[in-house]
């Protein structure tokens, strides 16, 4: 959940410090064989 490419970790900061996630799931990177999961 470390991502930063395109701001994705300033946008994944601002909701949790906005208090808007109540939870995180880290799913498997081969959980689905047809599609890639980072």
């Amino acid at each position: 959940m470390s991502s930063n490419q395109s701001g994705e970790g300033d946008i994944r900061r601002a909701l949790i410090e906005a208090d808007l996630v109540d939870c995180m799931v880290a799913l498997p990177g081969q959980l689905f064989r047809k599609f890639g999961m980072n």
